[in-house]
């Protein structure tokens, strides 16, 4: 098991909100020196299920070990391991300005635009925008593509139509308006050479990877074992559960109430006044909103508790200092200190029981 998995297993099972830090009157506490749980800890028991709840109560288990597993469901086509081999390849792409050529689909601009809707410039319509890819439907029908052929210094009309209707501003729904575009610059992003050496020098020390076959292999692999892991924890997911007890929805509600209070300090505002723009009076209007979803990610949880407690696995001290044993302790320390054991080791516990399901799943 390692630290990647386990990260991935967390943001599986974190749903919408199960990743933010939270505490039980809702502030965001983070990490503590003084003596306080941390906030990634709160409603948790030193072993890192959470406090006052059996699982085992709520969730009636089926079969998790040995789930039978069609063998189209983990099937990888070509086409799927190309596509991640080259997202791979995109984050060593380098940006290049082009000067010698249009612009053309793909290609990331710089415009200037202003909007015109009969001969009167309208609200929200002129603007800005140094990093608009072309093709990635950012802007209206037409827009975009009206680009394209365009050279740089170029001052051109675009006689376009919103759609109808038109959510963003239903005001605007099936309006015919006028763009007056200025195409400032063109960039493209230039993927490098896929070669042994390059995979070598870049994928070795992280995933093994000498050859561009063993990048191919180890891709298939992994995109298989991601579609197993989907498979089996899918039917996980649909054990009967009679009840999320409230103290889970409610620790769910204290990370989402940690998310947006730090959205809102980002501007000046209240929590309340900051989630007034979604719809709601205030934080509570929020809460019952996103309920579901809530209830939904607490669930989750439960489910894998339940599974632990009935196969009597454990997260130790030990088990925890293992894992992080490549750590200096310095950011050993710093780590346990900001999140705390027992979310640790609830996550390591989640981890455990995924793989546990997967390694034991049979495929047909």
């Amino acid at each position: 098991m390692n630290m990647k998995k386990i990260l991935a297993l967390l943001l599986a099972l974190a749903l919408v909100f199960g990743l933010a830090a939270c505490t039980k009157d809702g502030g965001d506490n983070g990490g503590s020196d003084s003596g306080e749980v941390p906030a990634y800890s709160q409603y948790m028991d030193e072993n890192g299920f959470f406090e006052g709840v059996t699982a085992k109560d709520y969730v009636t288990l089926g079969q998790y070990e040995g789930i039978k597993v069609p063998a189209d469901e983990v099937m990888v086509t070509t086409h799927q391991i190309e596509a991640e081999m080259d997202e791979l390849l995109s984050s060593y792409s380098e940006t290049k300005e082009v000067t010698d050529r249009a612009a053309q689909l793909g290609d990331t601009v710089d415009i200037d635009y202003e909007g015109y809707m009969d001969g009167e410039q309208f609200e929200g319509g002129t603007g800005n925008n140094p990093s608009l890819v072309l093709g990635s439907g950012s802007f209206i029908d037409g827009f975009e593509e009206g680009i394209v052929g365009h050279e740089v210094g170029d001052n051109f009309d675009l006689e376009l139509n919103f759609p109808d209707p038109y959510l963003n501003n239903e005001e605007l729904s099936g309006k015919a308006v006028t763009f007056i575009v200025t195409l400032n610059s063109i960039s493209e992003e230039i993927a490098p050479t896929l070669t042994d050496a390059f995979v070598t020098m870049n994928f070795e020390s992280e995933y093994g990877w000498r050859t561009v076959e063993e990048m191919r292999s180890g891709i298939e692999e992994q995109l298989k074992e991601d579609a197993l892991y989907n498979y089996v924890l899918t039917q996980v997911d649909n054990f009967t559960v009679s009840e999320v007890p409230e103290s889970m929805v409610q620790y769910e509600a204290g990370c989402m109430r940690v998310y947006y209070e730090q959205f809102a300090a980002m501007y000046g505002m209240t929590l309340d006044d900051f989630v007034s723009g979604m719809g709601v009076e205030n934080f509570d209007g929020l809460v019952e909103m996103y309920r579901e979803e809530l209830t939904s990610s607490a669930r989750s949880y439960l489910i894998y508790q339940a599974i632990a407690e009935d196969k009597g696995l454990t997260v130790t001290d030990e088990d925890v200092k293992a894992e992080f044993a490549d750590m200096d302790e310095s950011s050993y320390k710093d780590i346990v200190d900001y999140y705390g054991m027992p979310y640790i080791k609830c996550m390591m516990l989640n981890s455990k029981v995924a793989e546990m399901i997967r390694d034991s799943a049979v495929i047909e």
